[in-house]
C-alpha cells in the first residue's frame, strides 16, 4: 500500500504542476502530461492494485486514506476495467471521490449505461447526491451516438439554458457530426441562449449560412446580445471585426470584457486602436484587460518602457505612465497594414493557436478560432483537459505540419478559405 499511496502522491503532483504551468510553455505542460501516463503506467502495473484503488477511493471521511479518494477514483475511471464506473460513481455519491473523476470515465458500453441509471436515480431524488448536470456532462464524455437520446431528452425537459448550452457545446466538440444534427434540431426548436448557442456552433463548424445568419442577429436581440457577441468573437473573419468592435463601448462591463477577450485573438489594427482607449475604462476589470492585452501586443518595444513605468493596481498604469504607453501603442498601429492580423510585429498565421491550447491558453476561444479558420477537427474537450486532449492535438499538429503552407500570413480565413471580401 505505501508504494501505491507514494504513486498516487506523484500522480497528483503532475496535475498540480499542469495547474501551475497554464499559461507557459507547452512544453512544460506536455512534459507533465507524459510523467503523470508514466506514474499512471506504474500504479495500475502494481499488484492486486485495483481492489486497492477501490478501497481508497470508498474510504471514509475519518480515514487516513481518505485524502487519496479524488486521485484514486481517477486512475479507475481512466482504466477502463470492468466495474470501474460503478465503484467512481459510489464516490461521487458519498462525495470522496468528488466530481472530476466521472469527466474522466474511460468509455464503454458499460460506462453509458451506468451513468444512465444514475442520472435516472437522481432525477428522482429531491436532494440529487450528485448534480444532474454533471452526470449528463460526463455522459457526453463517452462520445457515442448511444448516449444523444439521454442528452437530448435532458436539454429539452430543462429549463436552465445556460447549462443546457454549455452540454450541448460539449456534445458538437466531443462527437461534432451527431452532435451537429442535434444542434440542428435544438436550433430550430429553441429559443434564446439555447438556440443562437445551436446556431453558434453550426457557423463554426459547419455552415456559411449559419455564419450570415449569426451575423444578422446583432441588434436584434438585446436579451441575448452577450451569446451572440461570443459566437461572432469565435469566428476571425472581418464581419465580425464589424460588429464587434462598437460592443467595445457596450453599457454592460461583462459584454465589453467578453468581447475584449474575443477580439485580442484577431490580431487586427483596427482592434488595437479601438482597445487603447480602453486604458480609460470605467471598469476597473476592463482597464486591466485591456492594459494586459496591449501589453502583450507590444511585448518587443517595452522594454526601456518597463524599467520606468508605474502601476496604481497590479496591472493597470498610472496616469503618467499610461500617456507613454499609449503613444508606444499609436506608434505601432501606424506600422500595420489595414485588414490584417498580427502577432507581435510579425503577420500572423492564422492556423497557430495550438500551443497556446495546449499551454492552457484559453482553450475555448483558441479551439473554436482554429475550427472556424480551418475547418479541421477532431474530437475535443471545449474546457481544457489536456488528459483528454492529448491525442487529438497531436493529430492536429501532424495535420498543421503537413499544412501550414496553404495559408497566407496575415489573412483571415474560413473553413480553409480566404476571406477576401466583406458579406
Amino acid at each position: 500500500m505505501k508504494k501505491l499511496i507514494r504513486l498516487l502522491n506523484q500522480a497528483e503532483q503532475h496535475l498540480d504542476n499542469l495547474r501551475d504551468y497554464r499559461g507557459s510553455d507547452h512544453r512544460q505542460v506536455r512534459e507533465e502530461i507524459q510523467k503523470f501516463f508514466t506514474v499512471e503506467n506504474q500504479i495500475r502495473a502494481l499488484s492486486n492494485v485495483r481492489n486497492r484503488l477501490e478501497k481508497i477511493a470508498l474510504s471514509s471521511f475519518e480515514s487516513n486514506l481518505s485524502r487519496y479518494s479524488q486521485m484514486a477514483c481517477l486512475i479507475l475511471a481512466r482504466s477502463g476495467w470492468p466495474g470501474s464506473a460503478s465503484i467512481v460513481l459510489k464516490g461521487a455519491c458519498q462525495s470522496t471521490g468528488a466530481i472530476m473523476p466521472l469527466l474522466h470515465l474511460a468509455p464503454s458500453s458499460e460506462t453509458i449505461s451506468a451513468l444512465e441509471t444514475e442520472i435516472a436515480r437522481q432525477q428522482e431524488k429531491d436532494s440529487p447526491e450528485i448534480a444532474v448536470y454533471a452526470l449528463v456532462e460526463a455522459l457526453t464524455r463517452q462520445r457515442s451516438a448511444e448516449v444523444i437520446p439521454t442528452v437530448l431528452s435532458y436539454i429539452q425537459g430543462n429549463s436552465d439554458w445556460w447549462g443546457c448550452a454549455s452540454i450541448l457545446s460539449q456534445l458538437v466538440t466531443l462527437m461534432p457530426e451527431p452532435g451537429l444534427l442535434v444542434a440542428q434540431e435544438i436550433e430550430q426548436q429553441s429559443q434564446g441562449t439555447l438556440s443562437l448557442t445551436a446556431l453558434g456552433l453550426r457557423a463554426v463548424y459547419q455552415s456559411q449560412d449559419a455564419y450570415e445568419h449569426l451575423l444578422s442577429q446583432v441588434g436584434k436581440n438585446n436579451a441575448e446580445e452577450e451569446t451572440i457577441y461570443f459566437w461572432l468573437g469565435n469566428i476571425p473573419r472581418q464581419e465580425s471585426l464589424d460588429r464587434l468592435l462598437p460592443a467595445l463601448n457596450h453599457p454592460s462591463e461583462d459584454i465589453r470584457l467578453k468581447v475584449l477577450t474575443s477580439l485580442s485573438l484577431f490580431g487586427d489594427r483596427q482592434v488595437y486602436r479601438h482597445i487603447i482607449p480602453l486604458l480609460s475604462d470605467a471598469s476597473i476589470d476592463v482597464v486591466e484587460q485591456a492594459t494586459g492585452t496591449l501589453w502583450d501586443w507590444l511585448d518587443e518595444d517595452l522594454q526601456e518602457f518597463e524599467k520606468s513605468c508605474k502601476f496604481k493596481t497590479e496591472v493597470s498604469l498610472m496616469s503618467e505612465s499610461q500617456s507613454e504607453f499609449e503613444k508606444i501603442a499609436r506608434a505601432r498601429l501606424e506600422t500595420m497594414e489595414p485588414n490584417r492580423r498580427y502577432c507581435g510585429k510579425q503577420l500572423y498565421l492564422p492556423i497557430r493557436h495550438l500551443h497556446q491550447i495546449e499551454s492552457g491558453i484559453l482553450p475555448r476561444y483558441h479551439w473554436y478560432q482554429w475550427v472556424a479558420t480551418t475547418g479541421i477537427y477532431k474530437p475535443f474537450r471545449e474546457w481544457g483537459d489536456l488528459l483528454d486532449n492529448f491525442t487529438a492535438l497531436d493529430e492536429l499538429i501532424g495535420w498543421y505540419q503537413q499544412n501550414a503552407a496553404q495559408f497566407e500570413v496575415g489573412y483571415y480565413y474560413y473553413h480553409g478559405r480566404k476571406c477576401s471580401a466583406r458579406l
